[in-house]
């Protein structure tokens, strides 16, 4: 994995700065950037053959932000180590399928049934959100917990949906939220 500070690109305009960072046994990854989007835009990494979504970028002041920290494991599966740049990108891409299902072959997570992801959550409108949904899958994997909604219904209009990584698990499209000691990361 490459340190440092890299510019992002939207397209082939550089519109803002990626620091990644080590932070302990952690990979933290800050993205700042300007730009005028009506679209929800997701911080990825060019690895050369596909994109690998990062986390989704944030208003904050008259920029947009994103921070997220990976685990040696996940810097692994994503393949981080390959990437040619930052970018940002809409949700519907043409990568998105390609993304699936390598990571659908890379992913050594172990998903069980949740009867309560209510409980998995500090925040209780979020986990409230979630309880609605039927065929929720957990996994947990180190100090990070993994909540997968199936996306085959219609989400209910809430903020939450708008932080889940859209992943295949056997198969199946689903929305998958990270967790650290029950706190939502983006």
């Amino acid at each position: 994995m490459k340190y440092g500070n890299f510019d992002v690109y939207i397209d082939d305009a550089a519109v803002g700065e990626t620091e990644v960072t080590q932070d302990g046994l952690l990979t933290r990854i800050k993205c700042k950037a300007r730009y005028e989007s009506d679209e929800i835009l997701r911080l990825a990494a060019d690895l050369g053959d596909r994109y690998e979504m990062l986390g989704v970028m944030m208003p904050k002041g008259k920029q947009f932000c994103m921070e997220k920290c990976f685990t040696k494991n996940e810097v692994r599966c994503k393949e981080l180590e390959k990437t040619k740049r930052y970018v940002l990108i809409t949700e519907n891409e043409q990568y998105k399928k390609e993304m699936q299902e390598t990571h659908e072959e890379t992913d050594e997570r172990v998903w069980v049934r949740c009867a309560d992801p209510a409980a998995m959550f500090a925040d209780m409108e979020c986990g409230a959100a979630l309880s609605r949904c039927q065929g929720v899958l957990k996994s947990e994997c180190g100090e990070f917990t993994y909540i997968a909604v199936p996306t085959e219904k219609p989400f209910p209009a809430l903020p939450i949906f708008y932080f889940g990584q859209r992943e295949k698990l056997n198969g199946t499209e689903y929305l998958v939220f990270t967790l650290k000691d029950g706190q939502l990361l983006i």
